[in-house]
């Protein structure tokens, strides 16, 4: 079941990622979206206790609140496009509050 899954990969034909969908999901490490996905429900994946890595596709426009709360190992979420796409994305408040975010721009390797 999901709470097994340790690396995801999101193809690009998922839209968005619904609400609760990978809630609770105490064993996974890292999730990388391939470009295409568009959004990030609420709570999505709250309480992912060994969570560490997060790569957003540069194709996101909005990250709904509590997408990532309670995630007590997330120390890195690297994003695909540049600085002034990240300033587009609609982001409900505190959602990244205390994570670092990484934009493409500025690192060597996605």
């Amino acid at each position: 079941g999901k709470l097994d899954l340790e690396d995801i990969t999101i193809p690009s034909n998922i839209l968005g990622i619904d609400s609760y969908a990978f809630n609770s999901c105490h064993s996974l490490k890292t999730i990388k979206f391939e470009e295409g996905c568009d959004w990030i429900g609420e709570n999505a994946f709250e309480n992912c206790s060994e969570l560490i890595d997060v790569y957003l596709p540069s194709t996101l426009t909005m990250l709904q609140k509590r997408c990532f709360a309670n995630c007590p190992k997330l120390v890195n979420i690297i994003y695909a496009g540049t600085v002034e796409d990240w300033e587009k994305i609609s982001i409900f408040s505190n959602v990244l509050e205390g994570f670092e975010i990484c934009i493409r721009d500025f690192i060597d390797e996605y």
